[in-house]
């Protein structure tokens, strides 16, 4: 029987970020020097990386950041275009950052990062003027009209609205008295998501206090807020409120996608060594996922190929994953096969 330990090196972080789209421009002038460009969309490309990984308590932390720590990150660059438009200079860069590098640079700050993965989310905003016990309709509700005028370019997450259905009007307006404990079927049943974000606001003229449900991955978080607003203002309250919210949001989302490097679990699973085309996707999928610290081929034999993998976080996610990946993953004898 043909029997082989270790067979393969560790695969690290195969994949690096890859930050596109950093708009730069500068005056053109006699004290031009492209150099002073390069070292704007190094800067730039890192906030925008930093953002999308780090949550709000946290990026703060840029600051602390030097512009020769960033560099010792970036893997490769390139400018995808450049013009000189009205005495200025501008281009557009790509930047690779190296990912190994900048999670564990992350982790000297004690600054723990999250996956960059975006995602699709069905959000529902429900505002009721507690003084008149009045629910307002989409088009009447400025959280509705106003929430996707403002994004920045690190959010992760892509809010779709409802449309303005007559009926999920009704449906609301019926269970308004119970609304925080409402589940929201009738209306879900409509739409094609796995993640939803409620939002009921309660409009005492002076103030709004804030109730939302988060479904993200089957974790629910619950989160309540208020504010005092002047109606005479009431754009730029908003755009603060929403800007606000965004960022919960996005810190929620980010909390369910850490990179916990001091979570160290090892699994073992194991694939027919006659079905090569499974064991290629299956690499393909590890070298693809950033939980993933490293994995190796453990053993291989006329049966089967063993892999051993460390992954950064509990291991219920990473088999929920590779389901919504459809691979069909089993339990057998103590250990792991995908088939």
């Amino acid at each position: 029987m043909l029997n082989l330990l270790e067979f393969s090196t560790n695969k690290v972080y195969a994949k690096n970020y890859i930050i596109k789209n950093v708009i730069v421009q500068k005056d053109y002038n006699l004290n031009f020097h492209k150099q002073e460009v390069f070292d704007k969309g190094f800067k730039q490309s890192f906030e925008k990386l930093f953002f999308k990984i780090v949550t709000t308590k946290d990026q703060k932390k840029i600051n602390e950041i030097d512009l020769e720590q960033i560099k010792t990150m970036i893997e490769n660059f390139s400018i995808k275009d450049e013009q000189f438009v009205d005495k200025k200079y501008i281009c557009n860069f790509e930047v690779e950052f190296n990912k190994k590098k900048i999670i564990n640079f992350l982790n000297s700050l004690e600054i723990t990062p999250s996956v960059p993965e975006k995602t699709d989310v069905l959000f529902i905003p429900i505002l009721i003027n507690v003084t008149k016990n009045e629910l307002l309709y989409y088009n009447q509700n400025p959280f509705y009209n106003k929430w996707n005028d403002h994004k920045q370019n690190y959010h992760l997450i892509n809010y779709n609205l409802p449309n303005q259905d007559i009926e999920d009007f009704s449906i609301l307006q019926k269970n308004l008295q119970n609304i925080e404990n409402y589940d929201f079927k009738e209306i879900l049943s409509k739409y094609d998501f796995k993640k939803i974000i409620t939002l009921i606001i309660y409009d005492y003229y002076h103030s709004i206090r804030m109730y939302s449900k988060v479904y993200f991955d089957d974790q629910i978080f619950l989160l309540n807020k208020s504010y005092l607003i002047d109606k005479e203002n009431l754009d730029s309250n908003l755009f603060g409120i929403i800007e606000e919210l965004k960022n919960v949001y996005e810190d929620t989302w980010k909390s369910t996608n850490q990179i916990n490097t001091s979570i160290t679990t090892p699994i073992k699973i194991k694939i027919n060594s006659e079905n090569y085309s499974l064991s290629i996707k299956f690499e393909e999928l590890l070298d693809d996922l950033d939980l993933i610290d490293s994995y190796s081929v453990n053993q291989i034999n006329s049966d089967l190929i063993t892999y051993r993998i460390i992954y950064n976080n509990l291991p219920e996610k990473f088999f929920k994953l590779l389901k919504s990946k459809n691979f069909n993953i089993q339990s057998k004898d103590n250990f792991w096969i995908i088939k």
